[in-house]
């Protein structure tokens, strides 16, 4: 078992692409990410996307992970280039080792001037675009301890994520000032104040 693990993370990349391309020609314009050691100079080289951008007021925003850590990142749509990033969590294994986070697709959402970002990995984090901080944390786990766990200063955890009978889709709903969450690293459905993160209910799949 030792042995197929190590051959597994041999395997499986720590980084992927993210491209854009020409709506009416399919013609790609830009491309980043990728191999690091490969290619060092690559705009994001070495960052593993953990799905699709959300483009909101002519920015992409999108969720990404290096190393032990998870980002969000706001990237020019025009040219692919890096604006800033903010890091959301710590993780405790790196993306080739966390076959949950690599399949589900995180995207965040966005609402009332916030953005909402899902991470896979026990939180769920509300980020100020324009001042580039967190607003709240949310922390959940396998035990429903739920709780707010960082704030602006940002605390840190770690959740170890069972993926079996758990949520398929990570996508949050917003609306009602709540955010509806199925974290696909937790059995349970949350719904949670938008404004303040804290916990308005929860409840069992």
């Amino acid at each position: 078992p030792g042995g197929q693990q190590r051959m597994e993370r041999l395997l499986t990349p720590a980084q992927n692409e993210l491209a854009a391309h020409d709506v009416r020609t399919g013609e790609r314009l830009w491309r980043v990410g990728g191999d690091e050691s490969l290619n060092p100079s690559s705009p994001l080289a070495g960052y593993y996307f953990l799905g699709a951008p959300l483009p909101w007021e002519g920015v992409l925003y999108v969720l990404a992970e290096k190393g032990t850590r998870i980002y969000l990142l706001a990237i020019d749509p025009l040219d692919g280039t890096l604006a800033w990033e903010l890091p959301l969590s710590n993780v405790d294994r790196e993306i080739s080792n966390s076959p949950l986070r690599r399949i589900v697709g995180l995207t965040p959402s966005a609402s009332g001037g916030m953005l909402v970002c899902p991470t896979g990995h026990g939180t769920i984090a509300a980020v100020d675009p324009l001042s580039r901080s967190l607003i709240w944390g949310f922390a959940y786990d396998l035990e429903n301890a739920s709780r707010n766990v960082f704030g602006r200063r940002g605390q840190r955890f770690q959740v170890n994520p069972d993926p079996s009978g758990r949520w398929t889709d990570a996508s949050l709903i917003l609306g009602e000032n709540c955010v509806i969450a199925t974290p696909p690293d937790s059995p349970d459905l949350y719904c949670l104040d938008l404004i303040s993160g804290r916990l308005r209910w929860t409840t069992s799949r």
